[in-house]
């Protein structure tokens, strides 16, 4: 897959890796690293070059292993050289080299001399010994030939010649004296010729320094080359030889070896070598090398390119960095070799390490930025950009060691009923809730100078540190966070308010061991236990509450064990056998004071731990999303005991069975194909069942939850909403819902007849739930006290302890054969 790399985000390091290359190539040209490529390189261009054709007024007569048999059968005599040079003659010959060394004194030296003197022009090898002496010919020989050349001097460059000397101490080389013979004769013609000279009769066209060494242009492999024993023995035609400089030297194997780009392996001759500068010479293609100063101009624009290309790269992917360096390598390999094309030798190595090094070091330092941002990201959460866990759990070290830290608490805070809103809104909405609890997370910080080290720390969970040394200074930064984050949020400009309760706990430092694990464990200890216990929104750990923890803990796996198995078979499965049952309650008509339906009410006798409350297990349940299954549960039990009293009382006024809704069961469309299917399979007329949900949860859900009640209404189900007046409902959503009657929380009823302002609230929720045709109801009626106000106020239905508590099936079936009214 393709990586998104990081941009730089100042212009410099753009173009360290061509500066870094460029020094580093410099540094390697210094040392000598650089010349052995070089070397190489040169091989190479010859190669991809291609071989080219020698200039075909050169030929070689080659002393083969044939040739030599026949000198060695002749004595090593010069006879066969007198004979060769009469072959030459009469084959017309322009010019004849020996790249052999006379040094000795022979009884033949007159003939030779003679037939040089009678045959074409002769020029005559000489050398330096070991020691520097200078061995020639004998001086009959000198007489004989035109001119004198010597055979040494020539440069090689780590076993391989690729320069010649042209003149070493005044004295020609055996090809630039054959090149200089070419010339006056060709000069001669020219002034006898009429018409002009053809084109190989061209004079030559000399270097302008020939003290200098020439760079050979090495045309191929093989150069025109015929056996000396074949000449003499007439086997090679004369015209072959006509108007040929004939260069006459070793070629027996293993005798005067010389490297070429093109006899790296196999070495060739020194003939050839000979052959290949005159070739050069008459044809003015001897190499014309740009950079003959290693450390001249040529590395500034080596050093440009490293810079061009770095710039141009450097914020690119790796694909594109190495198609980039990949294409400008090739570009200099192809000018280089079009310039060999041309005769003109270009150093390609500083070149293509430069352009090598840069991108390897574009890419090397682009990976490891990107590898510096996924360690920055592996310790950042992306959606907000703070601290994770591990970051958090990291910064804590320095503060809790070496020494004790000075006192500070750790603020947990978790966001009740996230992941319901992440489902129900989608996960943009959620994240943008996030980035909001964050940035007034932070605008709290900013007014708060000892808070440091915000980080997220969970899906839902955020921590914070503030340096204080009481408890009570803790307990008043919760109340400062409890009161502004529970305050509305407007995500985008066309959303309805969002509405989001945080729970906090609180770890001390100097009630928990020294330790960034535990202190974080304790903070989330604590605000579990705030959210359970429900009376505030936040809690101090402590060690009893730890011990709580564990036993939440315990629950949790044992409601999850219960109700997954349940869930293995059908709905209608009794969960008394997992310790679940219902209890109801019964609500009363407050006109005529009888009983017109009841409350389900879900309980649990757990194995060990006894009958437990539903604050215990319920907000478990919702957490883990059990309450799924439970819910489903507590709707068929339901509906199947009120249709059975249905049947057992058949005279009693009309029973409606209300049943809990909860926040998670609104999320989930199939909810109402559960109903319709329940109330199916329990034969209970939909106007039968009221669902009940909580204005919380309304607010939480938004308009999709409005879409499903909609859907719930048109079943015939009855909708009531709970606890009402204790959430921020307006009057224009209320009389947009499809609700059937609303319940007035018992904390408005609990001091009813104490405080008369709570008689006013009430009434006017009485009144407000009239105007829009909607039953009131009252829970929590303890008192005949209470009972007398609120019918006097008005109110449709009561629900409370003055009637009667939660019952099991039985006592309620005893409840309405008695029939009693209040």
């Amino acid at each position: 897959m393709e990586q998104n790399h990081p941009r730089a985000s100042r212009p410099w390091p753009a173009f360290l890796s061509g500066i870094l290359a460029t020094l580093i190539v410099v540094g390697g040209q210094f040392l000598g690293a650089i010349e052995p490529l070089e070397g190489l390189a040169y091989v190479i261009l010859f190669h991809l070059r291609g071989e080219e054709a020698w200039d075909e007024r050169v030929v070689v007569v080659g002393i083969d292993e044939a040739s030599m048999d026949l000198l060695n059968a002749a004595n090593w005599s010069r006879q066969p050289y007198v004979e060769l040079l009469d072959r030459l003659a009469a084959a017309e010959a322009r010019l004849v080299g020996f790249d052999i060394l006379f040094e000795r004194e022979t009884p033949e030296d007159a003939a030779l001399a003679e037939a040089m003197t009678q045959g074409p022009p002769v020029v005559i090898g000489a050398a330096w010994d070991n020691r520097g002496r200078f061995v020639e010919p004998p001086p009959v020989l000198q007489e004989g030939a035109i001119a004198l050349g010597h055979i040494a001097k020539f440069i090689e460059y780590q076993g391989i010649t690729r320069q010649g000397s042209l003149i070493s101490q005044n004295i020609p080389s055996l090809s630039y004296a054959l090149a200089l013979q070419w010339r006056e004769k060709s000069i001669e013609e020219r002034e006898k010729s009429n018409p002009p000279l053809t084109p190989h009769s061209s004079p030559l066209t000399p270097p302008l320094h020939p003290t200098e060494p020439v760079w050979i242009n090495w045309a191929g492999r093989e150069m025109t080359t015929y056996s000396l024993a074949a000449v003499l023995a007439g086997e090679v035609e004369p015209a072959a030889l006509a108007g040929k400089i004939v260069i006459v030297g070793t070629t027996a194997a293993g005798l005067d070896s010389v490297r070429t780009p093109y006899h790296f392996n196999q070495p060739t001759h020194g003939v050839y070598l000979h052959g290949a500068m005159v070739s050069n010479l008459l044809q003015g293609n001897y190499l014309t090398v740009l950079a003959t100063n290693p450390w001249g101009w040529q590395w500034l624009i080596y050093g440009g390119m490293g810079l061009l290309l770095s710039g141009a790269i450097a914020t690119r992917p790796m694909r594109w960095q190495l198609a980039g360096g990949m294409a400008l390598m090739a570009t200099v390999v192809i000018i280089a070799v079009g310039a060999l094309h041309g005769g003109i030798l270009l150093p390609v190595v500083p070149p293509l390490l430069i352009v090598l090094l840069t991108t390897a070091l574009s890419i090397f330092y682009q990976e490891s930025r990107f590898t510096h941002y996924l360690t920055e990201q592996s310790r950042h959460d992306p959606i907000t950009g703070l601290p994770n866990r591990a970051a958090f759990l990291q910064s804590l070290i320095p503060i809790l060691h070496p020494g004790p830290p000075a006192p500070f608490a750790l603020f947990f805070f978790d966001l009740d009923r996230f992941s319901t809103i992440n489902t129900h809104q989608g996960h943009q909405m959620g994240d943008a809730l996030l980035v909001a609890i964050t940035q007034r997370l932070q605008q709290l910080m900013a007014t708060i100078p000892e808070a440091s080290h915000l980080a997220r720390v969970g899906v839902d969970k955020f921590t914070l540190l503030i340096t204080c040394g009481d408890r009570a200074t803790a307990l008043h930064y919760a109340h400062q966070f409890d009161q502004t984050l529970r305050q509305a949020y407007f995500l985008n400009q066309n959303s309805h308010a969002v509405y989001c309760d945080i729970s906090i706990g609180i770890a001390l430092s100097w009630e928990s061991p020294p330790d960034g694990e535990t202190l974080l464990h304790h903070g989330e200890t604590a605000m579990y236990q705030a959210r359970i216990q429900g009376k505030r929104h936040y809690g101090v750990f402590n060690l009893q509450l730890h011990q709580g923890a564990i036993a939440l803990w315990q629950l949790e796996l044992d409601l999850r064990h219960c109700l997954e198995q349940a869930n293995q078979i059908a709905v209608d499965h009794d969960l008394l056998y997992q310790g679940f049952y219902l209890n109801y309650q019964p609500i009363v008509n407050l006109n005529t004071g009888h009983i017109i339906g009841f409350e389900a009410l879900v309980r649990w006798q757990h194995p060990t731990r006894g009958r437990l409350s539903p604050l215990e297990f319920i907000p478990l349940a919702e957490e883990t999303g059990l309450i799924s299954l439970l819910g489903r549960w507590v709707l068929y039990k339901a509906c199947y005991q009120l249709r059975a009293w249905q049947m057992l009382f058949p005279d009693y006024v009309p029973l409606i069975m209300t049943v809990n809704l909860s926040p998670i069961q609104l999320l989930r469309p199939e909810v109402v194909a559960q109903v319709q299917s329940i109330l199916t399979a329990t034969g209970l007329s939909p106007h039968s069942l009221k669902l009940e949900i909580t204005e919380s949860s309304l607010m939480t859900n938004g308009s999709e939850a409005i879409a499903l009640l909609d859907q719930l209404s048109t079943l015939g189900v009855k909708l009531s909403l709970d606890d009402f007046g204790t959430g921020y409902s307006s009057l224009a959503r209320l009389s947009n819902l499809p609700l059937d009657t609303l319940k007035i929380d018992r904390s408005f009823v609990h001091n009813l007849n104490l405080e008369p302002e709570n008689s006013k609230i009430i009434q006017t929720m009485i009144e407000l739930g009239h105007q829009l045709n909607l039953a009131v109801v009252a829970e929590g009626v303890e008192t005949p006290e209470q009972l007398k106000i609120l019918r006097d106020l008005g109110c449709d239905y009561g629900q409370g302890y003055l009637f009667a508590k939660p019952l099991e099936s039985a006592a309620i079936e005893s409840l309405l054969a008695a029939d009693p009214s209040w």
